[in-house]
């Protein structure tokens, strides 16, 4: 995708993958399956998930990258946290505060640099704000640089017949083809929840299919 693409999203306020609060399967997930001390969380575009409140909450590291500055602004500020803002390298902003570390650039100019101690992904909304072209460096990035990290991924499922994306359909195979030979796939929850999706039935989808897997390196 072009950056002026998602850069004009936030301008505009198209952010209807924006939840009000922290994902409801996230929760009940993190009840069961607590987070460790020693945790470092990475959220690639994160715009400016309430999940990662809910991480600091838990109080873990959290590392994360988000296209839009604007975005983190306001992330910043609806957490009450000031952050220090430095250069990262010529790539973009880093905002810190406490715990929470933001790379505010291009994904794909992160390295093992800024990601060498992540023991966790958490990707609710990014391999499915990427078109299928971008999909697998996009997951072939994340196994180079966070090789023992496990993923707690959210895909959505639909007919691109209907509707082009984003977010686009990423099926249960194309997980398996990017992660079925580095990681087990677990899959947590599979729901079709287009009765709670009237923006998309408007569309004309008559399933929309989310999932939730964990994914755990396999050596």
């Amino acid at each position: 995708m072009e950056h002026a693409f998602w850069h004009d999203k936030w301008a505009r306020k198209e952010i209807g993958f924006h939840l009000p609060e922290a994902h409801p399967w996230l929760v009940k997930h993190i009840e069961s399956h607590p987070l460790s001390k020693d945790d470092v969380v990475f959220v690639p575009l994160c715009g400016k998930t309430h999940d990662i409140g809910l991480f600091l909450k838990q109080g873990v590291k959290v590392i994360a990258n988000e296209l839009s500055e604007s975005a983190i602004v306001e992330l910043f500020s609806e957490l009450g946290l000031t952050p220090k803002i430095s250069s990262w390298k010529d790539h973009g902003q880093c905002y810190q505060a406490d715990l929470l570390s933001v790379y505010v650039g291009d994904f794909f100019k992160l390295t093992q640099d800024e990601l060498k101690d992540v023991t966790r992904i958490y990707d609710r909304a990014a391999i499915v704000a990427l078109p299928d072209t971008m999909r697998a460096q996009y997951s072939e990035q994340l196994k180079t640089f966070c090789a023992d990290a496990k993923h707690w991924l959210m895909t959505l499922e639909y007919d691109q017949d209907k509707m082009s994306g984003p977010p686009f359909s990423v099926t249960e195979s194309e997980v398996i083809e990017h992660y079925g030979n580095s990681h087990q796939i677990n899959t947590v929850i599979r729901r079709d929840v287009i009765d709670q999706e009237p923006r998309f039935k408007e569309k004309g989808l008559s399933s929309f299919v989310q999932c939730f897997y964990e994914l755990e390196p396999s050596k």
